[in-house]
Formats: C-alpha cells, structure tokens, sequence
C-alpha cells in the first residue's frame, strides 16, 4: 500500500508542478513534468494489472490523469479560457493539499 501511495502522492506534485509550469509557459518544465506524469501513470497501470491497485481507483487516476495532461497542454496554447484554468488550479491545489498530509501520516 505504500508504493501506492508514494506513486499518487509523486503523480500528484507531477500535475502540480505540470500546471505551474503550463501556466508560466515554461517548454522544458512541463516536458520535464509531464514525462514524470506519465511514467507514473506507467507504473500505476503495472500495479493495477498485478492487482495491487483496484480497478475503480486506477480508473480515476487515469482521468484525472487525462485531464490535467489536456487541460495544461491547452493552457499552454491558450485555447482554454481563464474561467476553467482557474477551476482546474483549484482542484490540483485542493487536491494535493488535501492528500499530502494523509500520506505522510502513515509513512
């Protein structure tokens, strides 16, 4: 359960610092950042295919996954309004905050 753990809480600051990047248009970051997404996502889907990670858990993290790599490429374009930016910063933000402490409490 902890190298579940570890690789959600590492996607999460991958998409965090994917978004902080989009945002400030900054090419290498985000490349650097999104291949870190999606390498974790890589592992992710071994463990769910090992059984390790439930199905409807790697589900979400897949759309969530899909979403954020979207939503900051088309940030990066500037083909995404300022209104759903704003939306999706909230979540990532809320979100990472939210687990972070959670997973350093059973660590």
């Amino acid at each position: 359960m902890l190298i579940l753990q570890g690789q959600l809480t590492s996607l999460l600051g991958n998409l965090c610092l994917l978004s902080y990047f989009a945002k400030k248009r900054e090419t290498g970051a985000m490349v650097v950042q999104a291949v870190g997404v999606i390498s974790t996502w890589v592992v992710l889907l071994q463990l769910a295919m090992a059984g390790a990670m439930p199905s409807a858990s790697f589900t979400a993290t897949t759309t969530v996954v899909g979403l954020g790599l979207a939503l900051n490429l088309l940030n990066y374009k500037n083909l995404l309004s300022s209104q759903i930016w704003g939306i999706w910063e909230d979540v990532i933000t809320i979100g990472s905050v939210s687990v972070l402490p959670q997973v350093g409490v059973h660590l």
